[in-house]
């Protein structure tokens, strides 16, 4: 083996070692962007010759090291809260999917920093622009299984029309009879009372009072329910209208054993006419027939159980929240929430194949495999932490060693060619 040879062992070791210290440079440069996975560096020996001595089995000589290639590390990054809606992390495997324009290319990448946010058009997007792929939610919250951006702002929640009115009541009954009902003398005609809004097709919110009147007719109560004429079609302003009524009969446990209703058809004014809107006292048959889910009357005072409608007027995006399933919830004006979308979740066979495109953005390859998509929680994929993001999983102390590692192999290399330079000189100088 020549000197010449040893100073190319040499300079292949310089080579090799130069280039892991840019990769230990960029893992360090860095340790704190969000969702950065580190690299490691490999090195291949290279073969050159084999060397025979007499009898002896040839010994083989290599001419040095080669710089092998760059393994990406996707193991799991720590967690930081920011407390932020949109910021969302990954615990587990798996990567977000965004989609756009990024470098000049159209296409579909994927990432593991959820540092997103709501752009003009209420679309959700990632630092780059591009937009968050995802399941998105029909009018009535169920989420779809076709893939597509995300939008979250900019929508309106319709007004519901009230269909049903709850009103559990514990009624006293050991109250006295009143006279007969007259919607004009309600309350001189009644024994208690309570109200709620009842909303229409255009979501007008229109008081309703409810009254009872005990007939004292074995166990029976009378219910109405008024509202002010002046908002139904063609009602008198300030005119009480019983708009619904009917009968509840209670066993002697006071419990509830029958309800009947006359009448429940509103005709709001300038809503879609005959709106039925049906009043539920406690369910008769429940438990076991008991009665006692819902209205009671006994020897107590008057009191409201519960009271409830499911109507509500119309609303405008507030603001966003993600669970851990990836499940996009919007808040609305109105204080009701609805599924607005789903984020997708992509996994790969081999993440270790997917080429890095900058921006904390990978894109697939031949040797990652396809992306198999679906949902947070299921297959490989990790679960959904809101109000989080991971850092990178660079580990400073390691990519100290390291350093240190390929700079004393810079070192060696370096002093493995200056040794064969001075043999060199030596060599030439025997001509003398």
């Amino acid at each position: 083996m020549s000197i010449l040879t040893s100073m190319y062992n040499g300079a292949s070791g310089l080579t090799a070692h130069s280039q892991g210290l840019s990769v230990i440079g960029d893992n360090i440069a860095n340790v704190n962007t969000v969702g950065f996975k580190a690299s490691r560096s490999t090195f291949h020996d290279v073969l050159g010759m084999a060397i025979y001595s007499g009898s002896q089995a040839p010994g083989q000589v290599g001419l040095g090291v080669r710089f092998g290639g760059i393994d990406q590390v996707f193991t799991q990054g720590p967690l930081s809260a920011t407390g932020r809606a949109t910021d969302v992390a990954l615990e587990g495997g798996g990567f977000f999917v965004v989609s756009g324009r990024f470098n000049g290319v159209e296409g579909q990448f994927y990432t593991r920093s959820g540092q997103f946010r709501v752009d003009a058009d209420g679309y959700l997007v990632d630092p780059n622009g591009l937009q968050v792929i995802g399941y998105a939610a029909d009018a009535t919250g169920r989420i779809g299984s076709s893939l597509g951006p995300l939008m979250v702002a900019g929508q309106t929640l319709p007004a519901r029309a009230s269909t049903q009115v709850k009103v559990f009541a514990a009624l006293d009954s050991r109250a006295t009879p009143p006279p007969a009902w007259n919607v004009n003398q309600a309350d001189q005609t009644s024994n208690f009372s309570t109200s709620l809004p009842v909303y229409d097709s255009l979501g007008n919110a229109h008081t309703v009072r409810i009254y009872f009147r005990n007939t004292g007719i074995n166990g029976t109560w009378e219910w109405h329910a008024v509202v002010d004429g002046g908002s139904l079609q063609g009602g008198v302003p300030g005119t009480p209208v019983d708009v619904a009524h009917g009968t509840l009969v209670f066993s002697n446990t006071g419990a509830l054993s029958r309800v009947t209703t006359a009448a429940n058809t509103f005709h709001f004014r300038g809503a879609v006419p005959g709106q039925v809107v049906a009043f539920d006292f406690g369910d008769a048959m429940a438990d076991g027939g008991t009665g006692m889910r819902g209205s009671t009357a006994r020897a107590q005072d008057f009191a409201m159980v519960q009271l409830d409608q499911d109507g509500y007027a119309a609303g405008t995006f507030s603001q966003v929240s993600i669970a851990s399933d990836g499940v996009l919830t919007a808040s609305f004006s109105n204080g009701q929430r609805r599924p607005i979308g789903r984020l997708a979740i992509a996994s790969f066979h081999a993440p270790s194949g997917l080429r890095r495109e900058g921006g904390t953005l990978w894109s697939a390859t031949r040797e990652s495999g396809e992306p198999l998509i679906g949902t947070a929680g299921t297959g490989s994929r990790g679960e959904v932490v809101a109000g989080a993001l991971e850092q990178s999983n660079v580990d400073m102390a390691e990519q100290f060693v390291q350093m240190i590692a390929l700079q004393r192999g810079f070192q060696a290399s370096s002093r493995i060619i200056q040794t064969s330079d001075e043999n060199y000189v030596t060599l030439v100088q025997l001509k003398r």
